[in-house]
């Protein structure tokens, strides 16, 4: 299945797809709107990018080394590592790189390095807080306040694709938030106010912050080495995101252009892993 979202920088939906196919009935379930999935690397840009950037600990060109959190063999609270954590999709590690090749590449390493220093709850805040991600799991046994979901996306539910594109929001319009809506107002028959949509913008992180963030996910379409360089459009300046759930049982693609903002979800009804050629 499919679903499909685009919005523009004022929070307004444009489009929205629940699912392909022809639609047979009213009200029926909205995946773009509803279906919560994991996200994988397109939480990146969003949570530990995002969070340090604005907090001074990384800019566009800073160096970081990509090597595994945890060696293999290594016990941590309890638990021994039967393998060097986290791993990357090219299975390795690269050692020294700037952070426009880490955001390219979408290594795993970085972002792990990136929420452990920020702590899992200054990010699992800042996604539920500031840019309303209802779907997260706070307590219990299989929560989301920890290192992996808050770094590589893997969440104990998932997201909507439309609150991932509010979320995404803020790197095309200078840092703010504005509640997607597909309405302003709605009036009764006498010309009388009831429903009124929330179309305030709230700050959540600086215009100076944005600028970066929008700049390297425009190297994940322009960089060589790039996971979304076929979403460029000739004539457009196009950023861009990819992510994939563990054992590819959920892709995705968020990409802006100055104008719109569209978030893609390919995937099963019933997850299950997707083969396609790379």
């Amino acid at each position: 299945n499919s679903a499909f979202v685009c919005l523009n920088y004022n929070g307004e939906v444009v489009a929205i797809v629940g699912s392909k196919g022809e639609k047979t009935g009213s009200r029926l379930f909205n995946i773009a709107a509803s279906g919560k999935r994991h996200i994988g690397s397109t939480i990146k840009p969003i949570a530990s990018y995002a969070l340090a950037v604005e907090n001074d600990l990384i800019t566009f060109s800073s160096v970081i080394t990509d090597e595994p959190t945890y060696k293999k063999g290594e016990t941590v609270g309890g638990t021994t590592f039967n393998a060097d954590w986290p791993v990357n999709y090219y299975a390795g590690y690269l050692g020294d790189v700037p952070v426009d090749v880490a955001v390219q590449r979408s290594i795993n390493t970085i972002p792990v390095k990136l929420v452990t220093l920020l702590t899992p709850r200054t990010v699992f805040d800042f996604l539920t807080q500031k840019l309303h991600i209802s779907t997260l799991i706070e307590t219990g046994p299989n929560h989301d306040v920890a290192v992996a979901p808050m770094a590589l996306g893997s969440f104990t539910e998932g997201v909507t694709p439309l609150e991932l594109a509010g979320a995404y929001q803020m790197i095309g319009n200078g840092g703010l938030y504005i509640e997607p809506h597909s309405y302003t107002k709605v009036l009764d028959s006498e010309g009388a106010v009831i429903l009124t949509a929330n179309t305030a913008p709230e700050r959540v992180i600086s215009a100076e912050t944005a600028t970066i963030l929008n700049k390297l996910c425009q190297r994940v379409v322009y960089g060589p080495r790039g996971t979304g360089t076929a979403a460029a459009i000739p004539g457009f300046t196009v950023a861009g995101k990819t992510g994939s759930a563990s054992d590819n049982t959920d892709l995705w693609f968020v990409g802006m252009t100055p104008q719109y903002l569209g978030v893609v979800w390919h995937g099963y009804n019933i997850p299950d892993e997707i083969i396609y050629n790379t």
